[in-house]
C-alpha cells in the first residue's frame, strides 16, 4: 500500500486559490499585494480599508500588523 502524502492535494489547493482570487476580485481588492502596497492602495480611504480588512481576514495567513492598521483606519476619525 502506498503512503499518503501530507496536506491537501494540488487540485484542492488550486481550487482554493481560484476561489480566493474570485473573492478578491468581487471585493475590488487586488489579492497579490504586499502589506505596504495594500496600505498605499487604501490611502486613508475608509471604504477601501474596510474592503481590504475583509479580504485580509479571508486569507489563509492573515497579516496581523496589516489588520491592526486597517482596523485603526476603519475606526479612527483621523487619516493616517
Amino acid at each position: 500500500m502506498a503512503a499518503r502524502s501530507q496536506g491537501p492535494r494540488p487540485d484542492v489547493l488550486a481550487r482554493r486559490a481560484d476561489a480566493a482570487k474570485r473573492e478578491s476580485a468581487a471585493s475590488g481588492v487586488p489579492s497579490d499585494m504586499t502589506a505596504a502596497e495594500t496600505e498605499l492602495w487604501v490611502d486613508g480611504d475608509r471604504k477601501r480599508a474596510l474592503a481590504a480588512l475583509e479580504a485580509e481576514h479571508r486569507r489563509d495567513n492573515p497579516r496581523s500588523t496589516l489588520i491592526t492598521t486597517l482596523e485603526r483606519l476603519t475606526h479612527d476619525d483621523t487619516e493616517v
